[in-house]
């Protein structure tokens, strides 16, 4: 798993070679993810402070309105390094003695350009994140707006730290896996978490067991 992530996990690899109790697995191509870039993120810890990447808080509203500004396709982008949570999030409030149970809530509006202004063909746009456990539907489905040229959703979320993607979905074929190519682009430079998780099933288990699990970084490793 990439970032603890399931929904684009890489299963059933089979070993690809047995030596007594020794199991190898040396297919690299067999495990290969997309790297994507470090995670966007935002910080809406106080609707007081309007913090970096919001572009407005309304708080007349109830809940809060909360903008966010333009996010835009970083396919052509160079790598920018930063430290990110790896797509995790974490409640809290700064005006608040217990986040948990006295932060607020907001609608976040969420916005996306592509790099001609104009929707992806056969291509869904997602806002995705461990907030909605990389869960995709309408709840966090981007809408094109063809007046302002942009893909927008709203997100109902509670007062934290968030990191985030934007993830494609093809129309057309519900199992492929999703995809942020076009949307963040590919860096090698990228730092991720791997998780490894290896099961055996012998033949009279009635279902396979899990007998080791190892995560690793792709920098600190």
């Amino acid at each position: 798993m990439q970032n603890y992530r399931w929904d684009n996990a890489i299963k059933n690899i089979q070993p690809a070679f047995m030596r007594g109790n020794i199991y190898e697995y040396n297919g690299e191509r067999d495990v290969l993810f997309q790297a994507g870039k470090e995670y966007h993120w935002i910080d809406i810890k106080s609707f007081r402070y309007q913090s970096e990447h919001v572009a407005s808080i309304d708080a007349a509203q109830m809940p809060f309105d909360v903008n966010i500004i333009t996010d835009k396709s970083r396919m052509n982008d160079d790598y920018l390094p930063y430290q990110d949570y790896n797509g995790f999030y974490n409640i809290s409030a700064s005006e608040q003695i217990d986040a948990m149970t006295q932060g607020d809530y907001a609608h976040v509006h969420f916005y996306y350009k592509t790099p001609d202004g104009k929707p992806y063909r056969d291509k869904d746009v997602y806002v995705a994140g461990q907030m909605n456990n990389y869960v995709y539907n309408d709840n966090n489905k981007m809408q094109f707006n063809d007046e302002t040229g942009l893909y927008e959703a709203v997100l109902f979320l509670k007062q934290g730290y968030y990191n985030y993607d934007y993830i494609t979905k093809d129309k057309n074929d519900i199992s492929a896996l999703p995809d942020f190519t076009y949307t963040e682009g590919n860096s090698w430079l990228t730092e991720n978490d791997y998780t490894v998780l290896v099961y055996y099933q012998s033949f009279s288990d009635r279902a396979p067991s899990l007998v080791a699990c190892t995560t690793v970084n792709s920098k600190k490793s």
